[in-house]
């Protein structure tokens, strides 16, 4: 997936995704923003299929970055648009980082400075190798997602998404901190907002998907290359 716009702006990129890797090629698997509604963090809760139960019963709900799968053919800021469209019935005005964060085997994190480009640069790498999509074949060993900042240009709605999560500036890290969790004890956390399509369970899990943990990962070492203040 070297070939998208955002690795021809930024070659660096892809050669420090090929030194950390263990496994190659690797490939890029999606798109994602850290999407701002006003200075508030908007997040997904995943649709019910990706739902599990855990072995005490609970129903486990996954807390992610809005974005999704690329198709064939796009690119990665054309699935991103796609998505907040989809998801949220609103357009992302991409707000480039100055450096960006790669997280490896969701625990090493190296911080790159990529400096300015005419392609806007992502927060955040996520990479690790491939377990869950074989569909892709040994052409994709080890996968990558790359997370934007992105400001939404409406207030966003559900559109084809079972839940958004709103997070004000000051309580992301106490947010994310307190993952896993069940939905009221993370409601309980100031200016937190929920929206779904129904009620969660009072014994569902919160859970963070693969971009959340890397944000998460990043907060702990204090390394979000950032424009905004979460």
């Amino acid at each position: 997936m070297a070939a998208d716009p955002l690795f021809r702006a930024y070659p660096g990129l892809a050669r420090e995704i090929d030194r950390l890797c263990e496994l190659l090629p690797w490939q890029m698997t999606g798109a994602s923003a850290l999407a701002l509604e006003g200075d508030a963090l908007v997040l997904e809760l995943t649709k019910p299929k990706h739902w599990r139960t855990d072995a005490d019963g609970a129903t486990i709900v996954g807390v992610g970055a809005i974005g999704g799968s690329l198709e064939p053919g796009e690119t990665l800021l054309g699935c991103l648009q796609r998505e907040a469209h989809e998801e949220l019935g609103a357009r992302l005005e991409i707000l480039p980082a100055q450096e960006t964060c790669i997280v490896y085997e969701r625990e090493q994190v190296t911080r790159l400075a990529l400096g300015s480009g005419e392609h806007p640069a992502p927060a955040v790498m996520t990479v690790s190798e491939n377990l869950y999509r074989p569909e892709l074949g040994p052409a994709a060993r080890t996968l990558g997602i790359a997370t934007f900042w992105g400001r939404l240009d409406a207030e966003p709605r559900l559109g084809d998404l079972y839940g958004i999560l709103r997070v004000p500036p000051g309580q992301v890290e106490a947010a994310l901190r307190g993952l896993p969790c069940t939905p009221a004890q993370l409601a309980a956390i100031p200016g937190v907002r929920f929206e779904t399509r129904s009620p969660l369970a009072s014994r569902a899990r919160l859970e963070p998907v693969w971009t959340v943990h890397s944000l998460w990962r990043i907060l702990q070492q204090g390394m979000l290359p950032g424009r905004i203040e979460l």
